[in-house]
């Protein structure tokens, strides 16, 4: 059941190579819509900080790096996926 929590479902399995090739196109699909979270990451921690700097600037200095270390898992997850489908 964990396995439907992942992005791409398929690349979870055992065959995972066969999966992946016979559905290269929802794989990309799924790649381009985990592209689409890395700017919603910048964004959000972004539109955070200044209002969190009112409480506290470490505080609010590790929202936006634990947001850019998220964006950085993303951005490899999108390459490996794209790596699948090659």
């Amino acid at each position: 059941m964990w396995r439907y929590l992942s992005v791409d479902p398929r690349v979870e399995d055992p065959d995972y190579l066969k999966k992946v090739s016979e559905n290269k196109g929802q794989v990309l699909r799924g790649a381009f819509f985990q592209s689409l979270m890395v700017p919603a990451h910048a964004g959000f921690a972004l539109s955070l900080y200044p209002v969190l700097r009112r409480y506290s600037d470490s505080l609010s200095l590790g929202f936006v790096g634990f947001r850019a270390i998220a964006g950085a898992f993303n951005i490899s997850g999108v390459i490996l996926l794209l790596l699948f489908c090659r």
